[in-house]
Parts: C-alpha cells; sequence; structure tokens
C-alpha cells in the first residue's frame, strides 16, 4: 500500500556547521521531520559558500572546529549577512564563548547533548525572524518604488541628470599636523543651481530611482578629469555609496579611476557594508588588487563599525565625528580615541580624525598621537 501521508512543507531552510558527520545526520532528521530544509556541512568555508548561493533562514554552529572556530564563523556571517540568525551550539560551554557570541550577535548560545525539542523552537523562531526581515525589506522596497507618480518619476530623472550635468567636487585637506599642511584631500559632491538644497537631498533622490550609479559613476570621472589636469600627486579620499559596491564598473580596468588607483582611498561606511555584506570581503580583494586603498568611515559609531574594522583590514580608519566632538572636554571619549588610535598604530593602519572644530580638540588629538586631522 502506498504512503498516502502529505509531503511535509518546508517551513524554511537552515544550514547546520559541525566538524561531527554523525551530529549532522541527526540534525538532518530531526529539523526534517520538523518541516524545516536542512544543509549541512562539517566545513565552515564551505558554509560561508553556501550562505552566497543559497536562501539561507538561520544557521546552526558548533564551536570548537578544526578548520575555523565557530566565534570566527559568527563573525564572518554577520559581516555577509547581518541578519541571519546564528545559533551556537557547543559541547563546551564557558562564560568566555558566550559572551563572545553575545557580542557578536548570536541568536541563541546551547549546549550539548542537545535538547532536540529546544533546538528545534529556537529553529523556528530564528526562521521566522529572518522572513519577517526579508518582507520588511521587500515592504520597504515596494513603497519607494511606489510612492512616485510616473509623471513625479519623470520630473525626478530631468532633476537629477540636470544635477548630474552640472555636478564639480570641493575637495577638503586632511591636514598633517606635524609638517602643517595638507596631505590628502576629500572629494566631496556639490551642484551648481538650487535644484537640489544639498548633495544629501540628491543621493536620496537617486536612492529613490535606483539611479546611483549614475552618480557614483560621474563622481569617478569628475574626481579622474581633477587628477589629469592638475598634475596633483598625492591621495584623493572618495565616498562610496553603498550601490556604487554593486556596480561592476568600479572594479573594471576601464573605470576612469583605474590609471590612478594607487592614489585613491575608497571610503566605506558601515551601511555600505552591511548592505553589500553577502561578499564585501571578496569585492574589497579585488579593488585592491587594482591597487585601491580602502578605508573605514565612522569608525566607533556603532559596534558593527568596529566589527568591521577587525574584519576587513583596512588601509586607513577616520575616527567619527562624534567621538571627537568635545573630546579635550571628556574623558571617556579620549579614552576611547586613544585605545583606537593604538590599536590602529600596532596593526599599520592610518588614522584620520574628523570633524575637529575647535583648537582644544586638535590639541587632544596631537596629544594622543594622531596628526592627520580634518
Amino acid at each position: 500500500m502506498k504512503d498516502k501521508s502529505l509531503p511535509v512543507i518546508s517551513l524554511g531552510k537552515v544550514l547546520v556547521v559541525d566538524d561531527s558527520e554523525a551530529l549532522l545526520v541527526n540534525y538532518g532528521k530531526i529539523l526534517g521531520k520538523a518541516g524545516i530544509e536542512t544543509l549541512t556541512t562539517s566545513s565552515p568555508q564551505t558554509a560561508l559558500s553556501i550562505l552566497e548561493n543559497e536562501k539561507i533562514d538561520a544557521v546552526i554552529s558548533d564551536v570548537m572546529m578544526p578548520e575555523m572556530d565557530g566565534i570566527s564563523l559568527l563573525r564572518e556571517i554577520h559581516i555577509r549577512q547581518p541578519d541571519i540568525p546564528v545559533l551556537i551550539v557547543t559541547g563546551h560551554p564557558s562564560v568566555e564563548t558566550a559572551m563572545e557570541s553575545i557580542e557578536c550577535g548570536v541568536f541563541r548560545y546551547m549546549s550539548k547533548p542537545v535538547n532536540w525539542e529546544k533546538l528545534v523552537d529556537c529553529v523556528k523562531k530564528a526562521v521566522c525572524l529572518r522572513q519577517i526581515a526579508r518582507l520588511n525589506r521587500d515592504a520597504a522596497n515596494y513603497l519607494a518604488e511606489e510612492s512616485l507618480s510616473e509623471e513625479e518619476r519623470k520630473n525626478l530623472e530631468v532633476k537629477i541628470e540636470t544635477a548630474v550635468a552640472n555636478m564639480w567636487m570641493a575637495y577638503h585637506p586632511i591636514v598633517d599636523a606635524t609638517k602643517r599642511c595638507a596631505s590628502a584631500y576629500e572629494a566631496l559632491v556639490r551642484t551648481k543651481g538650487d535644484i537640489f538644497p544639498n548633495p544629501g537631498v540628491l543621493f536620496q533622490s537617486a536612492e529613490l530611482l535606483k539611479s546611483t550609479d549614475i552618480l557614483g559613476r560621474a563622481i569617478r570621472k569628475l574626481v579622474a578629469s581633477t587628477i589629469e589636469q592638475s598634475g596633483y600627486k598625492g591621495d584623493i579620499f572618495i565616498n562610496l555609496h553603498p550601490r556604487d559596491l554593486l556596480d561592476e564598473s568600479l572594479y573594471s580596468n576601464e573605470s576612469p579611476l583605474a590609471p590612478f588607483a594607487n592614489r585613491i582611498v575608497l571610503e566605506i561606511t558601515e551601511r555600505a557594508a552591511i548592505e553589500t555584506s553577502s561578499n564585501l570581503l571578496s569585492k574589497v580583494d579585488v579593488l585592491r588588487k587594482i591597487g585601491y586603498r580602502i578605508a573605514i568611515d565612522d569608525l566607533g559609531a556603532g559596534y558593527a563599525g568596529l566589527n568591521y574594522f577587525a574584519l576587513l583590514k583596512p588601509d586607513v580608519v577616520k575616527i567619527d565625528m562624534t567621538l571627537i566632538r568635545g573630546i579635550d572636554r571628556d574623558p571617556v571619549k579620549r579614552k576611547i580615541v586613544k585605545s583606537l588610535i593604538s590599536l590602529s598604530r600596532e596593526l599599520g593602519i592610518m588614522v584620520v580624525a574628523e570633524g575637529i572644530e575647535t583648537t582644544g580638540e586638535r590639541d587632544t588629538l596631537i596629544e594622543m598621537g594622531c596628526n592627520l586631522l580634518q
């Protein structure tokens, strides 16, 4: 007699990483019975590859594995996909690994032997949260697209085209306090006329139309033209919009900036890192091979920024102005910034302090060993 039972409907797809093959089999059986599709691997590196190619709703990982420990894997996963829930399940629980897991944003920290009923319940909750996060993003994209009428969209397109045609770059100096001269410049977007009140509104409008790549290409062309015409031989810092990292022209040897790549520092914000996290590290590797250097902007603005600092190993870090403002009067800020400067120096990373407005802030930073000021 044929089995007439209904097929199990998948309630989500979970990736399990553990160096015990027997345990991987058990995960597959038990989660499968609960209607959860399961992919398993004993290799953390393979797990990262699976994440790039599969629509995974949650990850379960062991801690002690020969290729890469579970905490390091958790960090790598959240660099690529910050909102994916990760459950750590370990046979050697400790306060240290529990705290590290919490700091890295673990969804649940559980010990072996596995309480399967509790695990299944946690996985179902994790999958739900992941799917809610996806729905939120989809809804936001839909509403952004639907918020403009066809006429408004066409009018905005014309405004953006006009702004791009009249766009120019201002160059803000990064001063070397020891030499008392500019050691580099940051390229900042400016537009002629009053089509947009400021560059921020221009970029927001381009985001609505998903045309930020047009701005990015225009900016890179203008900067390259300035370098070529001026003969400037120093470094130029250029901010990357999150979607610039998705633009293939940035990685082309035919890019206007490519001939000057060894003089270009590309600033990546925390937002850019998050929004392109699925293959951020590989993209940065490509940019470095071309000759660009990488800066992390707004360092210290949040924990995630520090996490990217550790993983991206930037050539330059720019300390966020919220930490700089009033640093001469705030001992906590001084302690934090001094630690950032010390750590960066040990790793051979150049430090730039942003947003200096007073002589007190300037002098305090110089005393702490930060000589590049903006």
